[in-house]
């Protein structure tokens, strides 16, 4: 009987030396006075949409032309814009009737847009200081959120990908799909040379140089070493897949490495004992997991669906631990074209990179049959953050919206040190945790972007991703592809240049907007809306539940010109931190979940009683069980009720199991529609 292991896979830490190489892998503004009622939009709205009358609204004009003078002449640093406080609503918008959308200086219709020096998009509204030096608005605008939620936005609004993507190829050998795409991105674990010998294949002793990525054994031509820039196989030679084979110490610098029910064994000879044993420890480690299929698993129920999968909560028959299931259909959403392909690549390899980070749902399993790729990953049992906006009456409060974003920001700048863009921000991605932490889900529409190529001159700022071998500074390539949320979608990702980490910028203004009112700024159903509403980009904000340096956060996050907004600098999203709407987050603190921001939505001082359209049986905050009533609790199970999951069947020789004991890479072809290195096991294989 095996001894008692710890049930995830313990991290690798490995002197470097003896393993051969080690890789670490991984505007100044002047003020509006209208001199005439008409220039102030007629009538002046007041309170929740009231008017002032005629005698009143011109003296109270009088007033404010001097107060925002008075203001004008003040220099404390800050844009025009942040010390005036809020826009107005734009015509038409859902759910704001126009005579409410208007205001001074908008024109009683809603529509046209501030004065002089004004950011576009944004309209200008006067304003004065109370008795207290405290700023104080002269209109507010209807809500669609708390105080009217009927307004809300209550669909789930899908993703999307125009394809068009991007400059890399990767296909090899004129082939459509390379099935050893995610496997050249994945990266190294250690390399050394070695010496080989397989009775089938390698009938004697043969030199390679042998890399380790993530659960495959490549072997190069010893000369040319390892994969050459150009993606080419002229230097790999064979592979073998490590899971569910056996490592144990051969004849002296030996290491033999056999598979039960297959009597074919792999003998690697190193240049010392020392070395032997090291690489002994390397290759076992990785090969003792657990090899899973979906006969190890009961789907207990549906809990959510996508643009290119269907998530169930299912038992692992074995361990008894609830986890989320993603089944995405190979035919329907990654075969379907190259740019689906490159996405279902980019989403395994994030959920890999992004392995220990607290502020992203784990990945446990990875595998495949024929028709599908499925993701087992920790189940959050606090739901998804929109089903959360909709059980708090639509629109949350300043006080967890920032606590929020605050996660948010912290997963979007590792994210962007990985060189990795996320391109779908928006509730429906973002999950809780028992405890109420943001978990970031759902790396369908990712990017990674991992050439070293300057942007200098192409008219839109970079994301920095440390210091390069020759000391400067490395930076993000662009892509191109349009894809996300319609209504999160970003002015430069429909441009000609292409885009790269300032896309989650945009997205950050929009998302923040969203969980404070119930619903983005704008909504749109196709690209051609989406391009409709920038020819006159107008938000509406709302200073009865927005704070000033919300507003200016946001107005900083949602600036159209990428190369001027906030946070797209060369400190990139940690230039965001310093923001003045920030200023209750420890970060140290928020990052390490302690202190005052050990407790999350559920557990710490954000904690809220269940509202009227929430009310249960008890609060979210309660202890969980497992009871799956219970666990279900934060989901709406008849929003699934016709989401299944499809038959199907594991089959042993297709794919990974075909890389044993060694395959040729140069003379024999993949199984059709097979990705290299897909399968993936956080848990320890406890060979029961």
């Amino acid at each position: 009987m095996p001894s008692a292991r710890s049930p995830y896979r313990e991290r690798l830490s490995l002197p470097s030396l003896a393993l051969g190489t080690i890789h670490s892998g991984h505007s100044g503004d002047t003020s509006h006075t209208p001199s005439t009622m008409a220039e102030a939009g007629g009538t002046l709205a007041s309170g929740r949409g009231g008017s002032l009358g005629l005698d009143a609204a011109s003296s109270h004009l009088s007033a404010l032309e001097e107060s925002s003078v008075s203001d004008a002449s003040k220099d404390d640093g800050r844009p025009s814009w942040y010390r005036l406080g809020i826009g107005l609503g734009r015509r038409g918008h859902p759910g704001v009737s126009d005579s409410r959308a208007g205001g001074a200086g908008s024109g009683g219709s809603g529509g046209g847009g501030g004065g002089a020096g004004v950011p576009m998009g944004f309209k200008k509204i006067l304003a004065v200081k109370d008795s207290s030096g405290v700023l104080q608005t002269t209109a507010k605008t209807l809500r669609w959120g708390r105080a009217n939620k009927g307004r809300m936005r209550k669909r789930r609004e899908a993703s999307f990908s125009m394809g068009g993507d991007d400059d890399d190829d990767d296909a090899a050998g004129g082939a459509a799909y390379d099935p050893l795409a995610l496997l050249k991105k994945t990266a190294p674990l250690a390399s050394t040379r070695v010496e080989l010998r397989h009775g089938r294949i390698f009938k004697g002793w043969y030199g390679f140089v042998m890399e380790v990525r993530g659960e495959t054994v490549l072997l190069y031509d010893s000369p040319e070493g390892l994969w050459n820039e150009n993606h080419t196989y002229s230097s790999l030679v064979a592979m073998f897949c490590l899971i569910g084979t056996t490592v144990q110490p051969h004849l002296g610098p030996c290491i033999r490495v056999c598979k039960e029910g297959d009597s074919s064994v792999i003998d690697l000879r190193f240049p010392s004992d020392e070395v032997a044993a090291q690489w002994e420890t390397v290759l076992r480690r990785v090969a003792d997991t657990r090899k899973v299929g979906i006969r190890d698993f009961d789907v207990i129920a549906a809990i959510g669906q996508g643009a290119s999968g269907r998530v169930f909560l299912v038992r692992d028959v074995l361990t008894g631990m609830k986890l989320a299931l993603k089944a995405i259909n190979k035919s329907d959403s990654v075969f379907e074209c190259r740019s689906s392909y490159r996405h279902a690549v980019d989403e395994r390899l994030a959920m890999g990179v992004t392995d220990g980070h607290s502020c992203f749902v784990q990945l446990r399993f990875a595998f495949q049959t024929k028709k599908t790729l499925y993701l087992a990953t920790d189940f959050c049992e606090g739901g998804d953050l929109f089903y959360y906006i909709m059980q708090n009456n639509g629109g949350l409060d300043e006080k967890r919206a920032c606590f929020i974003l605050a996660e948010v920001v912290l997963a979007l700048e590792k994210l962007h040190n990985l060189g990795i863009i996320y391109r779908d921000l928006k509730p429906e991605n973002i999950l809780l945790d028992a405890a109420g932490h943001v978990r970031i889900a759902d790396f369908g529409l990712c990017k990674l972007l991992n050439k070293d190529i300057a942007q200098a001159g192409d008219g839109g700022p970079t994301s920095l991703l440390g210091e390069a071998a020759n000391g400067r500074p490395r930076h993000l390539r662009r892509t191109r592809t349009v894809c996300g949320t319609h209504s999160y979608v970003a002015p430069e990702m429909l441009g000609d240049k292409g885009y790269g980490c300032s896309i989650d910028v945009w997205c950050l203004g929009i998302f923040l907007y969203h969980i404070m009112v119930g619903r983005p700024p704008f909504d749109a159903d196709d690209v051609d809306e989406v391009k409709r509403q920038f020819l006159s980009f107008n938000v509406p904000f709302f200073d009865d539940f927005m704070s000033v340096d919300a507003i200016a956060l946001m107005q900083g996050l949602l600036t159209l010109d990428s190369s001027e907004r906030l946070a797209c600098g060369p400190d990139g999203l940690a230039a965001i931190k310093s923001h003045p709407f920030f200023n209750s987050i420890d970060w140290e603190a928020l990052e390490a979940r302690t202190g005052k921001h050990a407790g999350g939505l559920f557990t710490g001082p954000y904690t809220q009683l269940p509202t009227a359209s929430s009310a249960g049986s008890s609060s979210r905050a309660s202890a969980p069980t497992d009871n799956d009533a219970r666990l279900l609790r934060n989901f709406d199970l008849m929003e699934w009720a016709d989401v299944t999951l499809d038959e199907d069947r594991d089959d042993p020789g297709y794919g990974d199991g075909r890389l044993f004991p060694v395959f040729k890479a140069r003379k024999r072809g993949f199984d059709n529609h097979y990705i290299s290195n897909f399968a993936f096991c956080a848990a320890s294989n406890t060979r029961l």
